[in-house]
């Protein structure tokens, strides 16, 4: 059981992560990109076409097969590197809300994957598995070439996510299932569950009124 940290050396729990946004971890990186890439073109319709760089895990797990270039479920798009990316270029950010029927059949979002390609960089790769980093390269339709780079973004194990991040990312989750005072009130009782002697209200106060 040592191995799992104790007197000796830090438990490993430490070392795991939190994601800022509800994507696939290979896709993470890319968000943060997509957002700056498209803020620094005035706009992801200002794009022509966008090439991503990306880990060799990245590939494998989030950009090989057709299905990426065509998600017809969830499950496809919140593990898809073309459409997270995309998606993020054009709405600014990730969310639950990012993966209805509605926006993952988008003709607007189809038609700019058509025109995203996926490619690994070794030197991304040599990063892995501490960081999972990205690149984005847009060739804008006035000719322009525009770059972002993103390392890693917060909630990995070298950026822990600081506390108003992950209560945002809580709220923004049930905001479908609970109004503001409710979900402030769990999410208070969550934080004080090491005290808690009893989980019976904590159940209840999950439940949607």
């Amino acid at each position: 059981m040592e191995k799992f940290g104790g007197s000796t050396q830090a438990f490993k729990i430490l070392d795991c992560g939190y994601k800022l946004y509800p994507a696939q971890v290979y896709t993470l990186t890319s968000i943060p990109a997509g957002i700056e890439l498209a803020r620094q073109a005035d706009g992801a319709d200002k794009i022509d076409s966008l090439k991503i760089f990306t880990t060799r895990t990245g590939l494998l797990k989030s950009a090989t097969g057709p299905e990426k270039w065509a998600p017809a479920t969830k499950e496809t798009a919140d593990h898809n590197l073309p459409y997270v990316a995309s998606r993020a270029m054009f709405d600014g950010d990730i969310n639950v809300n990012s993966y209805a029927k509605e926006k993952i059949s988008e003709p607007k979002i189809l038609d700019f994957m058509k025109r995203v390609t996926v490619q690994e960089d070794p030197v991304l790769s040599s990063r892995e598995p501490l960081t999972t980093p990205c690149r984005l390269t847009a060739v804008l339709k006035d000719g322009r070439t525009l770059t972002v780079q993103v390392d890693d973004v917060a909630g990995s194990a070298t950026r822990p996510m600081k506390r108003d991040a992950v209560n945002a990312k809580f709220v923004q989750n049930v905001s479908s299932l609970l109004n503001n005072i409710q979900s402030e009130a769990l999410l208070n009782a969550l934080w004080q569950v090491e005290s808690e002697s009893n989980l019976t209200n904590l159940v209840r106060q999950m439940k949607p009124l």
